[in-house]
């Protein structure tokens, strides 16, 4: 029976992931003075789940970014509050599913890597604040998302067990944390995103690539 649901926000609630084609862009233009900058593979999916802090740290080492990894972390947040006021839109199905949820007396809670400012900019500009009271995030608890920690918090926020709360995901890292903590889990497909078919496999359910949240009404967990 489900008892409680948490949800990341970039790439599960809001369609938010392209922001790293456009940031890597910035990045070459302000920091190399060119255009087509990308990371290496195995950096740019470090960041992106991994705490903003942590993860304009490991760039400003790998590349020499900025005069120091807060110098590039203020540049990246700038940039990322622009995007989150002027781009960013809820995905199709989520405000029907949040309603579903909401009028079954599910308690729900966003759990995320951003920076807990932005989370409540980016939930009120879309017109999902009014579903998510609690909101915790990596930085509270030390850890990004390759540890199940912020979940854990999430849960103990709620005040539902861990193994009838449903944790919905974009990421596959995030989903194998919350995985083998014991939480039930939803992948959720974004172009955008790493290792999808893996995602797939490993959620408990997966919502694909042209659907939406809403295929999940009625709970399937019955």
């Amino acid at each position: 029976m489900l008892q409680g649901a948490i949800f990341d926000m970039d790439g599960t609630l809001v369609d938010s992931l392209g922001f790293w084609d456009f940031i890597w862009e910035r990045m070459g233009e302000y920091y190399l003075a060119k255009s087509g900058f990308c990371p290496k593979p195995e950096d740019d999916k470090f960041v992106r789940t991994a705490r903003i802090v942590d993860g304009m740290q490991h760039i400003h080492k790998q590349y020499g970014f900025a005069e120091s990894g807060k110098a590039l972390f203020d540049f990246f947040m700038a940039e990322l509050e622009e995007h989150y006021r002027t781009r960013v839109t809820a995905k199709a199905g989520v405000v029907e599913f949040l309603q579903y949820l909401q009028e079954n007396g599910v308690p729900m809670c966003v759990a995320s890597a951003s920076e807990k400012p932005l989370i409540k900019t980016t939930l009120e500009a879309v017109g999902l604040a009014k579903f998510f009271p609690i909101i915790v995030c990596c930085n509270e608890v030390g850890i990004g998302k390759e540890a199940p920690d912020v979940f854990l918090a999430a849960a103990r926020a709620l005040g539902t067990p861990v193994d009838s709360t449903v944790v919905f995901e974009d990421s596959l890292t995030a989903i194998k944390s919350a995985k083998r903590a014991g939480f039930l889990t939803v992948g959720i497909y974004d172009r955008h995103n790493f290792g999808l078919d893996e995602l797939e496999r490993t959620a408990d359910w997966f919502v694909g690539d042209g659907e939406s949240l809403t295929k999940l009404i009625p709970w399937k967990d019955q």
